[in-house]
């Protein structure tokens, strides 16, 4: 039976139920935009929502959330993923280095072991009040300049636009991509005209213009870009 006429067939069954469950619960643990999700259904399984996935592309979703950081709920009594708005800051700083190819692993485990590294403390539960060590650490990080480990992300305010990461993270990674032989002109402006092209921005518009959830699937969209170029050097050194 194809996948196609497998989805036909499913109704809304107490173990699909369950499933879709554990589905908005890691949605909500790595703080995906419907966009980020949507697209990752439509690129992964050529599905528009999770009730047209099969038992097996599901089990490989979850597998995927996984990987890039989420965490069941414990039946043993242990504990479950830090849930506060400062983990949620430094978890979206994380994975903003992952999409900058600066972090090679995105999960919750190794968010854990840098956050370990910064305040000593094994949980991000039992961080509490030095959170700030440990986001100062990672804005750091990200502001370094490329030889030296960073993606040289500007965390300075945008003139007239006020606070905007999300648009400073992707001039940071156009920056890289020209540095990489991606994108052909180093500029604010190409970086603008490609979210155009591309479907992020609509004509006349920037980044610094879009929405935190079209931001982050253009962010997204680039990382893949930066880890696939990053790959191809690699391979070429070896």
């Amino acid at each position: 039976m194809t996948a196609a006429a497998q989805r036909r067939r499913f109704g809304p069954d107490s173990r699909r139920k369950a499933l879709y469950a554990k589905i908005a619960v890691a949605r909500k643990q790595l703080a995906l935009a419907e966009g980020t999700y949507r697209d990752m259904l439509a690129d992964r399984y050529g599905a528009a929502s999770a009730a047209q996935l099969t038992y097996t592309e599901i089990d490989d979703l979850l597998a995927h959330f996984k990987h890039l950081g989420f965490k069941p709920a414990r039946k043993d009594g242990r504990r479950a993923v830090a849930g506060s708005p400062e983990a949620a800051k430094a978890r979206a700083l994380w994975i903003s280095l992952y999409h900058l190819g600066v972090v090679r692993d995105a999960s919750e485990r190794a968010l854990t072991a840098f956050g370990e590294r910064q305040t000593g403390k094994a949980a991000l539960q039992w961080i509490r009040g030095d959170w700030f060590k440990v986001i100062e650490a990672l804005k750091d990080w990200a502001a370094r300049p490329l030889d030296r480990g960073g993606a040289g992300v500007d965390w300075s305010s945008i003139p007239g636009g006020g606070d905007n990461p999300r648009a400073r993270v992707l001039e940071a990674q156009w920056r890289r991509l020209a540095a990489l032989g991606w994108a052909k002109v180093d500029s604010t402006f190409a970086l603008a005209g490609w979210l155009q092209a591309a479907g992020f921005t609509a004509a006349r518009a920037d980044q610094t213009q879009l929405d935190p959830e079209t931001a982050d699937r253009a962010i997204a969209h680039l990382g893949q870009i930066i880890r696939a170029r990053l790959q191809t050097a690699k391979e070429t050194q070896t």
